[in-house]
């Protein structure tokens, strides 16, 4: 490689991180209307140890979805950012639209799980919801397909799009690691669709909301877009490559 070329790479990459910084910033700022997230921020920045923060995001339904935000939608996307192509650029846009509507979707849902204490976020609140209130858990179990990247799904379109550009630009190994990081965390997101579905209800378990009619509206979008970017994603990708003109 040429020094000239080095410096190329090097700079699409700082400048790639720089946007995706930038980006997660803004969708995490949207989340905000949904829910409050610093007792997450709280846990990550606690003197307890980053296994004890980890174990106890996976058992809080906002620690989940935080987890997902923090440590898989960053890899995802610098997976196309080091591809420095076109198809790369693109294939970022695309992913942040997707994980844009999922994730405050899901933010949404956990608003209207309710118990005497406010919103149910412990895990073990969720136990049988799919057979106190199916839609909602149904709803839910839509997102956490797409944070699994489960086929027929937008999250499976928008890991695929920057896995191919990272491949395609020559990053094969990254896109290795990736999938198998991807089939590990999918386990996460498999266990609370287990938990709500085939567990049995408490009889002191948590209500859920009547939701007003902006969470309803943000909740039906974020499902529309979900299984619509996943069954048939080649329309939005053309988009997003039209949009990443601009980027470049």
């Amino acid at each position: 490689m040429r020094p000239v070329d080095g410096i190329f790479i090097n700079g699409t990459v700082g400048a790639g991180k720089t946007t995706v910084a930038a980006a997660l910033s803004a969708i995490e700022s949207t989340t905000h209307a949904v829910v409050d997230l610093d007792e997450i921020r709280r846990l990550n920045t606690s003197p307890a140890s980053d296994r004890f923060n980890h174990e106890l995001e996976l058992r809080n339904l906002r620690g989940l979805a935080a987890n997902y935000r923090r440590a898989g939608a960053q890899r995802f996307i610098l997976a196309g950012v080091i591809a420095a192509s076109p198809e790369g650029i693109s294939s970022v846009l695309f992913y942040l639209g997707v994980y844009s509507f999922v994730t405050v979707g899901a933010f949404a849902v956990v608003t209207l799980v309710r118990d005497a204490g406010g919103e149910a976020t412990h895990l073990s609140k969720w136990a049988g919801l799919g057979r106190r209130s199916p839609l909602t858990a149904a709803v839910f179990a839509v997102f956490l397909l797409s944070f699994a990247g489960i086929p027929l799904t937008s999250g499976l379109s928008g890991k695929f799009a920057v896995f191919k550009a990272a491949a395609d630009g020559g990053a094969s190994g990254l896109v290795v690691v990736g999938v198998i990081s991807s089939a590990i965390a999918a386990f996460f997101y498999i266990r609370v669709i287990v938990l709500m579905f085939f567990s049995e209800p408490k009889a002191d378990g948590p209500t859920v909301a009547v939701p007003s009619p902006l969470t309803m509206t943000t909740i039906a979008v974020g499902v529309a877009v979900t299984l619509v970017l996943g069954l048939a994603p080649q329309y939005f990708l053309d988009l997003a490559g039209q949009a990443g003109v601009f980027v470049r």
